[in-house]
C-alpha cells in the first residue's frame, strides 16, 4: 500500500493512508468538504468557497470539478482522495504532499548534499 507524507512547513507527517492525505489536504487552514452522491450514482466532491477561520467563512458547500462515477462509496472515496492528490491544487507554498518513497528521496538526497558542503 502506497502512503504519503503531508509537509506542512518545518513540520512533517508521514504514514497516511490516501484518504488521510487528502483530507488534510482539503481540511488546510479550515476548509471543509465531503462526498455527496449524485443523481446518476457517482459522487463529487463538495468544498468551502473560503476558510471556516476567516471572515468569509460559514457559506455552503459548492460542488468541485471534482468528480467519479464510482457507486460504491468506500471506493468512491478512494478515487477522489487519489484526484485531489493527483491535482495538487490543494497545494500552498508551505502544504505539499508526496508519497513516503518520494520523501524517503529526497531526504536521503539532502543528506548527501549536505556531506558534500
Amino acid at each position: 500500500m502506497r502512503t504519503y507524507t503531508i509537509i506542512d512547513g518545518s513540520k512533517t507527517t508521514s504514514g497516511l493512508d490516501l484518504i488521510e492525505a487528502a483530507d488534510i489536504l482539503l481540511g488546510n487552514d479550515g476548509f471543509e468538504h465531503e462526498l455527496r452522491q449524485d443523481d446518476d450514482g457517482g459522487w463529487s466532491l463538495w468544498v468551502s468557497q473560503h476558510s471556516r477561520n476567516s471572515t468569509l467563512g460559514g457559506r455552503p458547500l459548492v460542488k468541485s470539478v471534482i468528480y467519479t462515477l464510482e457507486p460504491n462509496e468506500e471506493l468512491a472515496a478512494r478515487d477522489i482522495a487519489e484526484k485531489v492528490i493527483a491535482s495538487g491544487n490543494w497545494e500552498t507554498d508551505y502544504l505539499h504532499c508526496v508519497t513516503d518513497e518520494a520523501h524517503a528521496a529526497m531526504m536521503a538526497e539532502l543528506a548527501a548534499d549536505e556531506e558534500c558542503a
